[in-house]
């Protein structure tokens, strides 16, 4: 491409857990199809796979290691060679949404060219989106530079919730990080400049000098915040992410995401995370105030 702008497709996301065992079960032909896919599409430079489905099993992503690998070797011994990644959600104890892809050193072991960290999106504020996003991703058994950063950079009405995300200080606190823990690659979601509408046109102009800023490199003054100890969830869709910080400084929140969804996890209405909350409360023998659920 005349600006150096490198093309890889993106094969999807259908929520699957069946699909992805069919691949699983032929990476050769997959890395075939993809190879002729590539043939076919002059400027093609690579493939990108999203394997999330909630309805996973820690096993399944053991059986994604060999079909990343094999995928990977063949995809990168074409010529010239064609870079894969994988889409990813790390996170704490292994103990995320998606079984399939929460264990990212397991992941990187594969040697997969990329993977691409979706836990780093957007969070309630940026405590939460430093201790439960990014903390995972960052663990010394996960190699840096095989990790690209996800950042959103859309608005819609469940981003606009959490006011952080749309604050251009979320963007400079973001890239700060990701300089000083010398990230390589940064994956924005969604692009679409160029948008007649003012609205859709994806990153906003406050995220433009803090790319910059990224690829000039080097370092900056960085203020993390102070780590707090959220509720232990006892049920509900979320695991070990259903309580994060967020809110006001010093509170945490109980995940949206904790109702009856069509998973495997058993619900948590409002009762049940008051509950959570008020045991928290005791164990740490600290004051607290329950103040609203979801």
């Amino acid at each position: 491409m005349p600006l150096g702008v490198k093309i890889e497709l993106w094969l999807g996301e259908d929520d699957s857990r069946q699909s992805a065992l069919h691949l699983f079960a032929d990476p050769a032909k997959v890395a075939k199809d993809l190879l002729a896919v590539a043939a076919a599409n002059e400027g093609l430079t690579g493939f990108n796979i999203d394997l999330e489905t909630a309805h996973s099993t820690p096993a399944d992503a053991q059986l994604s290691v060999p079909f990343l690998r094999e995928v990977t070797a063949t995809l990168n011994a074409h010529q010239p060679p064609l870079r894969f990644s994988t889409d990813v959600a790390c996170s704490l104890g292994n103990a995320g949404w998606c079984p399939m892809i929460d264990n990212c050193a397991l992941v990187a072991s594969s040697g997969v060219n990329r993977i691409m960290h979706m836990g780093t999106y957007n969070a309630a504020s940026y405590q939460a989106w430093v201790q439960r996003a990014l903390a995972p991703a960052i663990a010394p058994s996960v190699p840096r530079a095989s990790v690209g950063l996800g950042l959103g950079v859309w608005n819609d009405s469940e981003v606009a919730a959490n006011p952080w995300n749309l604050d251009p200080a979320s963007a400079k606190e973001r890239i700060c990080s990701a300089l000083n823990h010398s990230f390589v690659e940064l994956d924005l979601f969604i692009l679409s400049q160029g948008d007649p509408d003012p609205t859709k046109n994806f990153p906003a102009p406050h995220w433009i000098p803090e790319l910059e800023r990224f690829m000039a490199g080097g370092s900056c003054a960085e203020t993390v915040p102070d780590t707090i100890s959220c509720p232990k969830a006892s049920a509900g869709h979320g695991g070990a992410s259903a309580w994060l910080p967020g809110g006001d400084a010093g509170c945490c929140t109980s995940s949206e995401k904790r109702g009856t969804l069509g998973h495997t996890f058993s619900p948590c209405n409002e009762t049940c995370a008051q509950d959570e909350c008020a045991a928290a409360v005791s164990r740490h023998n600290i004051a607290g105030i329950w103040v609203a659920f979801f």
